[in-house]
């Protein structure tokens, strides 16, 4: 069982007592026989910093354990409404920052498929070829590797990330499918949408064998995600996972 820091912060954010208290002794249960891995920006920057530092780079063994958050968590079943609040307001703050961004996009977008200037595609896989084909994908890519490192980089190096990082390369299509699902899917079309944290969660993706997910936006968008890449990850909704487990029980 692993557990990743921005859903132990969100159990945290609960803004009811009780609720907050009996999430939390939940995630003391889990973690008692799994783990906490790093938030997704530590992670990725773990990532990339055992990338430029060794000739001989594997993603898999870089330590992305967060034992910290686990510990707290397990001494700590009250968190106070002081604490809560404040987790509540640091998430509202980058979901809104991601969601402005996309926002601001949209209406450049709608102009020129308006005025016939260009196509929307059709699905999320004909987005993804139309990204590649006109370098949009290298330098969504560059970008995000740069903050990632705190450095200026090449595209050479980023496209041989991607090739030898699937956890980086999950994140980049999933920031692909948001992309696609703000402003250039067909109107009536299923939305993908999934919010910043759910989005960025993406990079834990090769992490698991089965992810699990109540989050009716966040399971759309990885299952665009998990089959473009072919990661052999398991996805369920929720209920799928209580409705197995009743079944083997």
């Amino acid at each position: 069982m692993r557990l990743t820091v921005t859903s132990i912060s969100e159990v945290i954010a609960n803004v009811k007592l009780d609720r907050r208290r009996q999430l939390a002794r939940l995630c003391q249960r889990l973690l008692s026989f799994g783990d906490c891995i790093d938030p997704q920006n530590i992670l990725l920057e773990k990532l990339i910093k055992s990338f430029e530092e060794s000739s001989s780079f594997d993603w898999s063994s870089v330590d992305v354990g967060f034992p910290e958050a686990a510990d707290g968590i397990s001494r700590e079943e009250n968190p106070t409404d002081e604490i809560s609040q404040q987790v509540w307001t640091e998430n509202k703050e980058t979901k809104d920052k991601f969601e402005a961004f996309y926002a601001k996009v949209k209406p450049l977008y709608e102009s020129l498929f308006a005025r016939g200037d260009a196509a929307r595609p059709t699905t999320f896989s004909e987005s993804m070829a139309r990204l590649n084909k006109a370098g949009t994908f290298a330098a969504m890519a560059r970008s995000v590797y740069e903050k990632g490192a705190g450095h200026a980089t090449t595209d050479a190096v980023v496209r041989k990330f991607l090739n030898e990082c699937p956890p980086f390369y999950a994140l980049m299509v999933a920031l692909c499918v948001r992309r696609y699902t703000s402003y250039l899917k067909p109107s009536g079309a299923p939305s993908l949408k999934a919010h910043a944290a759910d989005t960025f969660m993406a990079v834990c993706l090769p992490y698991c064998d089965l992810f699990v997910t109540a989050d009716c936006g966040q399971l759309r968008c990885f299952r665009e995600v998990v089959p473009f890449i072919g990661l052999g990850v398991t996805l369920k909704s929720y209920q799928e996972f209580r409705g197995g487990l009743a079944v083997a029980g």
